[in-house]
């Protein structure tokens, strides 16, 4: 296992300081929020993307994931209209093309409120759902990347997809290259579920992020993140562990560098945890 960070644990305007804690580390992946590095993603332009790209690669850094996909678009839900959904594909279809520029190949997409069921029963809730991602995995196909379905429990007011159970069966359902399970260590913790049954073999997750309820900072919280490094390793999870946790208002970047140390600890490539 390898790990990255979320640029959602720092400040706006930090990305020279938070690279340093990186290297320092030896953290060689991070997870980009589009909306935090472009005012406006959509109209980011190609250039502007490289250039990106290009500050975290002249770092040996690899952009390997793209999160908050759905950030401020509330009305971008999946269980709207025909035209909602159109709406919804094309902005992933736009992010699937920042993605596939900034060299990143997984998109997490959480969003609870963009599954609202709006009074939808949950038989054509699925039903729904597995047509739309079938459309939106072929997209990724065609952009050279995954988009990652993530359970989100109730506790982060989603109605649809709340547990690992239902997120596998939906990426069966849709039966998609270009769709995946995505895991979140505390959406685990919240729903209740043992990391060991979260995480059967059929499909392994394609991401996971190492997290703590409502993004607090990383080993502070409820989340058994030894138990999690020893069950991923032990299921011959070889992905990117990528921490997602929201900058503090005091020291971030202290908490920062802590976070990566202990992150390192845990799910590092090189950490020797018996089974």
């Amino acid at each position: 296992m390898r790990v990255a960070v979320s640029n959602i644990a720092w400040p706006d305007g930090e990305d020279e300081k938070a690279a340093e804690l990186l290297v320092t580390h030896g953290v060689e992946g991070v997870e980009i929020a589009p909306p935090k590095v472009f005012p406006d993603p959509m109209a980011a332009s190609p250039g502007e993307i490289k250039r990106h790209r290009a500050f975290w690669e002249s770092r040996s850094i690899q952009v390997v994931a793209l999160q908050a996909l759905l950030y401020r678009k509330p009305d971008l839900v999946l269980f709207g209209d025909d035209t909602v959904r159109e709406a919804l594909l094309d902005h992933l279809v736009g992010m699937m093309r920042i993605g596939e520029t900034l060299g990143a190949r997984i998109l997490v997409l959480g969003a609870p409120g963009c599954r609202r069921l709006l009074g939808r029963p949950p038989k054509e809730a699925s039903s729904i759902a597995t047509e739309f991602l079938r459309r939106a995995g072929q997209a990724a196909c065609e952009h050279g990347v995954q988009l990652c379905i993530e359970p989100n429990p109730a506790h982060y007011g989603c109605e649809f997809v709340t547990n690992s159970k239902e997120g596998r069966d939906l990426v069966r359902s849709v039966a998609s290259p270009g769709i995946c399970l995505h895991l979140d260590a505390a959406a685990m913790h919240l729903a209740g579920e043992a990391f060991e049954g979260a995480l059967a073999p059929d499909p392994l997750p394609a991401h996971i992020h190492a997290s703590e309820p409502d993004l607090a900072t990383l080993g502070t919280g409820a989340v058994d993140h030894e138990t999690l490094s020893k069950v991923l390793r032990a299921r011959g999870y070889r992905g990117w562990v990528s921490v997602e946790m929201r900058a503090p208002a005091t020291d971030p970047l202290g908490a920062v560098s802590a976070t990566l140390a202990f992150a390192q600890r845990v799910y590092g490539s090189n950490t020797n945890v018996s089974s």
